[in-house]
């Protein structure tokens, strides 16, 4: 075995002497010891950035895992591990007062099942856009305040064209939107369309950046196919019923999040989260 000295060579060889390997894992360990001795609590990754911590956040990375130490600082990202309660409800009805949040929108009308319909373009917009702002975090067109985030789930407001009948879905009037970080300002938007664009396929004419302010609503998470929406919907009218709300459609909307994806998930176990738009009675 080889003798070292504190000069950093090898006392036989007379060459550099080797780092000992990081254990990322280890270094891992330690920082959240010393976090935890000094604060009192193990530090959590959340919406709310915690102030001069060590915050674990999931992102799309090949390492799956972004250790970042922040300075102080209350940013809410835009996952659905920052509010649990709006994008990871239970399979019972429950009340909630939905907080404003900032939405990239496109309107529509029509058959949402239809391939050469207005829908799929309006998604393609939307997904098109919010990947361009996730991805301009390098250079010149990083956003001021930008920070890593997962691209938050489909989501869309739905009513019918002169109340005609919920089956014929082609009198469906719908806004398909997609979440935003709050550093996303009209300006970041501007850029993201002029970028989305210059491809040959896409225009961003029918979007536009909205901050959306639901409100009371009573939702729950429905398991299966769209087509089978109208039981979960019972069940959200009984609570609604029996814990003194009413429906409140006067300017707001059925609206739903779409958690899974039909390309690749198999009809009955498809997750979505049904919100009715409520007041006290």
């Amino acid at each position: 075995m080889n003798r070292r000295d504190d000069s950093g060579l090898d006392a036989e060889s007379g060459r550099p002497q080797r780092s000992k390997s990081i254990d990322l894992r280890e270094a891992r360990r330690v920082q959240v010891r010393k976090s935890k001795s000094n604060s009192g609590s193990k530090p959590k990754a959340c919406g709310i950035r915690a102030d001069s911590r060590l915050v674990l956040s999931k992102v799309s990375t090949p390492t799956k895992l972004l250790l970042e130490l922040n300075p102080p600082q209350h940013r809410v990202t835009p996952n659905k591990k920052a509010f649990p309660d709006l994008y990871k409800p239970k399979n019972q009805p429950s009340a909630l007062d939905v907080p404003p949040m900032t939405f990239i929108m496109v309107d529509g009308k029509g058959n949402p099942n239809d391939p050469s319909g207005e829908y799929p373009a309006a998604v393609e917009l939307l997904y098109g856009l919010s990947y361009t702002i996730k991805m301009n975090k390098k250079g010149e067109m990083r956003p001021e305040g930008y920070f890593e985030y997962v691209v938050p789930p489909l989501e869309g407001l739905w009513s019918l064209d002169d109340s005609a009948d919920f089956k014929n879905k082609e009198k469906f009037l719908w806004t398909s939107m997609i979440r935003q970080p709050e550093f996303v300002t009209p300006g970041v938007f501007a850029g993201a369309c002029r970028t989305v664009d210059a491809k040959k396929n896409l225009t961003s004419a029918k979007a536009r950046l909205e901050v959306f302010s639901e409100g009371l609503c009573v939702q729950c998470m429905h398991i299966g196919s769209f087509d089978d929406e109208p039981a979960t919907l019972e069940k959200i009218n009984i609570f609604i019923r029996e814990n003194g709300f009413v429906p409140d459609f006067a300017g707001r909307r059925h609206h739903e999040i779409y958690l899974s994806d039909p390309r690749k998930t198999e009809p009955g176990k498809m997750k979505t989260i049904l919100r009715i738009p409520v007041k006290k009675a």
